[in-house]
């Protein structure tokens, strides 16, 4: 994710958002995500960047990378409330990634939120 984008937060986000009166998909993608960023327990950071590298921290395990199959397969211990936010953040973020994946044959999260921000960004 490039730092010198304009849009950078979830404020930033949510009022592109709220400014765009057409449905599409990029749109949609982008509530997923809002949705998702505003769930995750431990975002201490409103930067989308930050949420990306703790969602993803969280899912990688051994290394592999965070995929749609490993965001399904997460399994949670409702151990802690804020498993709860987790989970409801996960599932965001996989109906965000099976979207992207029946429109554009993606599942990469980097290269879905890099898709949100430049469609926002050269609106």
């Amino acid at each position: 994710m490039n730092p010198e984008k304009n849009i950078i937060t979830r404020e930033d986000l949510r009022e592109a958002v709220k400014r765009d009166t057409q449905y599409h998909e990029i749109k949609e993608l982008a509530m997923l995500l809002i949705a998702a960023m505003t769930d995750w327990p431990t975002n201490r950071s409103d930067k989308m960047e930050g949420f990306v590298q703790q969602f993803k921290a969280f899912h990688t395990v051994n290394r592999r990378p965070l995929d749609q199959d490993r965001v399904k397969g997460n399994k949670f211990g409702m151990v802690r409330e804020y498993d709860l936010w987790r989970q409801e953040a996960n599932a965001s973020i996989k109906q965000m990634m099976e979207m992207a994946v029946a429109v554009y044959g993606v599942s990469d999260l980097d290269w879905i939120v890099d898709r949100i921000v430049a469609y926002y960004e050269n609106k």
